[in-house]
């Protein structure tokens, strides 16, 4: 079996899936805080992002043990 192509592109809730988060603030949170990368592609659903993005954030959002997403992580971290 292949591997997946690194370059195909998610749409929002695609990545919000893989990512584990469940809502747009936690997504664009990511974005806005340079942890998640995102391609402008087209004008009636403009944001994609690229499996490798997605795999890159995951790693640097990862937690010892692997215990929160990106998101679970964000939440933790709010006042």
């Amino acid at each position: 079996m292949s591997k997946p192509d690194p370059n195909t592109l998610l749409t929002k809730e695609e990545a919000k899936a893989r990512l584990g988060i469940k809502n747009d603030k936690e997504l664009y949170s990511l974005i806005r805080r340079g942890k998640l990368r995102v391609i402008k592609y087209g004008k009636t659903n403009p944001l994609r992002f690229r499996q490798l993005d997605i795999a890159a954030c995951l790693e640097a959002c990862a937690v010892t043990g692997g215990e929160a997403s990106p998101g679970e992580k964000e939440k933790e971290q709010a006042p």
